[in-house]
């Protein structure tokens, strides 16, 4: 253990290397904290050492946000994160909007996701995504944002080495989100890729949804379309929403359209 920082402070550091970017809100519901002051003092503590780096974003009146620094990744080296997950983290300071904004909308559905949850002994496994897990096999270049696991095997986010166990599957969601513009020939790409994948996993749970966002109304007809006219071996629950909804919203079960 670093006598540096507490036990709590290297939850919150596994936490946000995990999510990339957190608000203090964010993390504060995840680890379950009753007493906002408490985190604050933890963040305040850990930005102080270096641990931590953060964004203030005063002109938009959005909160602030948290992503590793330098001491932060060298702490995470201690531990055994591997070398090659670790040099992303040297450019988070120069990420802009649209990188951050993905990467908060991540945070915020895994916690709509673990608040449906009601039994104790299970536990949802959060993968950003291909190649940090195997079960969807995904090509590496249409890989979804985020994938997540419902799981009653014993598991822990905050570890950075977790698998799941197939086997326990009882659950997957699939998220992707193409608000910021993404050709409508990669987006028809991603639609058959994901389903090839759903195909393949049906055999463990037939539980399985597909979160997309799209840029703009116009965008969720046309998908819409494309994935009724192509999309039909699957029993997936396909649900779509805009960009003006989910930052109208944000990642909420009123957003979705199924179709």
């Amino acid at each position: 253990m670093n006598k540096n920082i507490t036990k709590k402070q290297m939850q919150i550091l596994m936490l946000v290397y995990k999510f990339r970017f957190m608000s203090s809100a964010q993390i504060q519901i995840v680890l379950k904290c009753k007493r906002r002051q408490s985190i604050n003092y933890y963040l305040l503590d850990l930005t102080k050492k270096g641990y931590l780096k953060r964004k203030a974003n005063i002109k938009d009146a959005k909160p602030t946000i948290y992503f590793i620094g330098k001491k932060g990744i060298w702490y995470l080296k201690q531990i055994g994160v591997e070398k090659t997950k670790l040099k992303k983290l040297y450019a988070d300071e120069s990420k802009g909007n649209e990188f951050i904004d993905q990467k908060l909308s991540i945070a915020d559905l895994y916690i709509e996701l673990t608040q449906k949850i009601k039994e104790p002994d299970k536990n949802i496994v959060f993968f950003e995504t291909q190649p940090e897990t195997s079960v969807t096999n995904i090509s590496p270049s249409l890989a979804p944002k985020a994938t997540f696991l419902l799981t009653n095997s014993i598991t822990n986010l905050l570890r950075s080495n977790t698998k799941p166990n197939s086997s326990f599957l009882e659950f997957l969601y699939i998220y992707d989100n193409f608000q910021y513009y993404i050709p409508r020939f990669v987006q028809r790409k991603k639609v058959l890729e994901f389903e090839k994948a759903i195909l393949n996993i049906q055999k463990k749970t037939n539980n399985i949804s597909v979160l997309l966002v799209l840029p703009t109304n116009s965008n969720r007809k046309y998908l819409k379309k494309f994935i009724k006219s192509n999309v039909s071996e699957t029993k997936a629950n396909w649900l779509l929403t805009t960009a003006k909804e989910y930052n109208r919203f944000g990642i909420t079960s009123r957003i979705w359209q199924r179709i």
